[in-house]
């Protein structure tokens, strides 16, 4: 990914900065030189202040880069960088000449106090490593990166598979892959997401025009659009026509390795804003000043302080949640644990359905949002590339009777081979990532220590398979019934399916689970969605091949 030291420049005339200048901190050789950079520029601007006209004072590179500047500040791994830029701020708020950016949250999340999450300045050498990893690809260290960070070694394969997906070798130019992870975010109004793949595609040299949203896209992208659409709410749709529509389309036809590569994408960022809603992702500090930074949040929320969160949330008008679907009371996982220890001796009396039917007739109703969601999830501005009025699709709405048989298409005897055919790299990733997700255990529930979790975790997977349409044959889902009841069921739900509506309140319900614990089930729901929807795209591809 731009792997040259392209961006930084000297100053000019005493005070030029180049707004991508910030790009170079992330290579090692020119880090020092980079920091140099901008110190330099805003020392020279600082002395010329008074000589310049009142627009100039007010507006410009070096206005515009102060919240980067603040962000780096904070949220960088290198101790130079925020160290140094530290000590800038401070010499500017010292000379007081301009306001600087004053974010609402510097938390990493509405749901996990700060306390609990890792530190951008952490001493665990595994965790560390990961974190500047993250920024030497993005530039930043997203707060989705610091609540993964709970579990570094999985956070480590996810990581892998996504920058190779993203900025790695394949078919599709950057800026398609950038736009398309836009699009798919914006199925489910994560404006989070669309922010940073936005200023990605930017920075990149994109043409700023695209962001208006799909009208304004190339042919190509826009004709991606529907599908996208089907793969994020009704993946068992999608068929070999689907593929054929857009490689045999008379005007810019993509090819099967491009298709295969976008559907890569579309699954991996239909599927992560389950874990952004799921565990109150905050906006980065400089995210949240790109919406408004004159009008920012008054104060950070307090995760602690839950009618301060219904209070930042009451502007939201959607609709009330019914009663009936609020549990009355806190969910305790060692309900589950029993549950589990009764199944292990029950398991050769249960008949095996041939999945999961009961209450996914209907959808979760639209939460009434009594958390401490970011405003800026819901703006409108996601809209252009997400769900309106003009959709075929709608959202997500349950299958009756899933109809995929997942023997008849497996992961391991069908979609990674069909996936190797096109990515070989990213298959291998990928199938890294999925195996780990699999296995990660740490053998306690809550305060239970000594728990093999397999049953519960095995549980959640077939659950979030068979709201996408897939049943196994040879799982027994009655453990679904018993393991994965009420409150649970509608949470995993809500995750997998329409992540926009989880709350901070569904959040805290399961009060025996540890943060560590509760971000555990978001990365098993996501990842088994993924492989849901890759497992449906796969089987379409590889139809269409035979069929040609």
């Amino acid at each position: 990914r731009f792997h040259v030291h392209g961006a930084m420049t000297s100053c000019s005339q005493g005070m030029d900065l180049d707004i991508n200048v910030f790009r170079d901190l992330r290579f090692s050789d020119a880090r020092e030189a980079t920091i140099a950079t901008v110190v330099d520029a805003y020392r020279s601007w600082m002395e010329s202040f008074d000589l310049l006209s009142e627009e100039k004072r007010i507006a410009g590179v070096f206005v515009e880069a102060l919240p980067t500047v603040l962000n780096l500040s904070r949220s960088c791994p290198y101790d130079n960088v925020r160290e140094q830029f530290a000590s800038l701020l401070d010499k500017l708020r010292e000379w007081g000449k301009i306001p600087l950016p004053q974010p609402g949250n510097l938390g990493a999340s509405y749901f996990i106090p700060e306390s609990e999450i890792t530190p951008i300045n952490t001493t665990n050498p595994e965790v560390l490593d990961e974190l500047r990893a993250a920024f030497d690809c993005d530039g930043r260290v997203s707060n989705m990166t610091r609540i993964m960070a709970f579990h570094p070694q999985f956070l480590k394969k996810l990581r892998l598979s996504l920058d190779a997906v993203v900025w790695g070798d394949g078919p599709l130019p950057i800026l398609h892959r950038l736009i398309i992870a836009i699009m798919a975010a914006s199925r489910h109004k994560c404006h989070y997401l669309v922010d940073i793949y936005s200023r990605h595609f930017r920075e990149s040299g994109g043409d700023p025009t695209w962001l208006d949203g799909r009208h304004k896209l190339p042919v190509k992208l826009r004709a991606l659009s529907d599908f996208s659409a089907m793969l994020a709410h009704q993946p068992w749709l999608i068929d070999q026509r689907n593929i054929a529509e857009l490689v045999q389309a008379d005007v810019e036809p993509w090819s099967v390795p491009e298709l295969v590569h976008a559907c890569l994408i579309l699954a991996r960022f239909h599927t992560l804003p389950g874990f952004v809603f799921g565990c109150g992702c905050v906006d980065e500090i400089d995210l949240q000043c790109l919406h408004d930074s004159s009008d920012l949040p008054e104060s950070p929320v307090a995760v602690s302080n839950p009618s301060g969160m219904e209070r930042r949330a009451s502007s939201s008008e959607q609709p009330e949640e019914p009663p009936a679907m609020v549990p009355d009371s806190k969910i305790s996982f060692k309900h589950i644990l029993a549950r589990m220890t009764r199944l292990s001796k029950e398991d050769s009396d249960l008949e095996s359905p041939t999945a999961v039917q009961q209450e996914d007739s209907r959808a979760p109703s639209p939460s009434k949002l009594a958390s401490a969601i970011s405003p800026s999830y819901l703006t409108p501005g996601t809209l252009g590339f997400g769900p309106d009025a003009s959709d075929r699709v709608p959202e997500w709405r349950p299958i009756r009777a899933p109809t995929f048989v997942f023997q008849n298409f497996t992961w391991a005897d069908h979609a990674f081979s069909t996936l190797v055919r096109y990515n070989e790299p990213v298959a291998e990733l990928l199938n890294d990532e999925f195996q780990s997700i699999k296995e990660l255990t740490y053998g306690f529930i809550g305060d239970v220590q000594g728990v093999d979790t397999f049953t519960f975790r095995w549980a959640v997977w077939n659950y979030v398979f068979s709201l996408y349409g897939i049943t196994d044959r040879e799982y027994l889902y009655t453990q679904v019934d018993v393991l994965v009841q009420g409150a649970v069921r509608e949470w995993i739900k809500i995750l997998a399916c329409l992540p926009h509506q989880a709350t901070a309140k569904r959040y805290a319900e399961f009060t025996d689970l540890s943060h560590s614990e509760k971000v555990h089930v978001c990365l098993l729901v996501i990842e088994a969605r993924q492989m849901a929807e890759l497992l449906h795209c796969m089987h379409a591809v590889s139809q269409f091949a035979d069929s040609q």
